[in-house]
């Protein structure tokens, strides 16, 4: 009988240990940092650059069927990011001053912050 009880303490002692380290593991995000820019032409039409938009709205989703849905905005310097639990390519699109720019690839990858440019069309 007590080889029988030793055998089913060891065993919950097991289970228990097991279950209590990784409850208390910090859960990796992958978070992305996305900025949107808009095209134009300096010093007299010679010169392409890049200027950031403030208040840009973006709508970050995923593919059809999920419930993944957010809605961000840029703020002045273009720039916004967005936290994911899972790593994955959701999309994304931007609409400002009625200028739309749809479908959009963003990369989340657990564990780092990734950068996406989106240059919002004339």
């Amino acid at each position: 009988m007590n080889t029988k009880f030793s055998k089913w303490g060891f065993l919950f002692l097991l289970i228990v240990s097991s279950t209590g380290f990784t409850s208390c593991e910090k859960q990796e995000t992958a978070t992305a940092s996305i900025e949107v820019v808009e095209k134009y032409t300096a010093t007299q039409g010679t010169v392409t650059r890049f200027r950031p938009i403030d208040g840009a709205e973006l709508k970050i989703y995923g593919p059809t069927g999920s419930s993944i849905e957010a809605i961000l905005f840029t703020d002045a310097e273009g720039k916004t990011t967005f936290t994911y639990e899972y790593e994955a390519y959701l999309n994304c699109d931007v609409s400002y001053l009625g200028r739309v720019s749809e479908g959009n690839p963003v990369k989340f990858e657990l564990g780092k912050t990734t950068s996406t440019t989106i240059i919002l069309p004339e």
